[in-house]
């Protein structure tokens, strides 16, 4: 089964938004308020989610960029 991750949507809306920087950022400090999905919250692909991930979805919001990924 392949399934189709879009990078940077960490809740799972279908959508990049602040929710998402957020979500990875209370994550990363240990506040989390729902299950992120960590495989789309690991933007930057070297298999750990922190802040550097938060920060790479701030960009992808400010630039408008999304990347799909298996």
């Amino acid at each position: 089964t392949i399934v189709t991750v879009l990078l940077g949507d960490v809740n799972n809306s279908g959508a990049v938004d602040i929710a998402d920087a957020i979500g990875v950022t209370n994550y990363v400090i240990g506040k989390a308020s729902f299950d992120i999905n960590e495989v789309a919250a690991d933007v930057n692909k070297d298999g750990n989610v922190n802040v550097t991930d938060a920060i790479a979805i701030v960009n992808m919001i400010l630039n408008k960029t999304w990347e799909k990924t298996i």
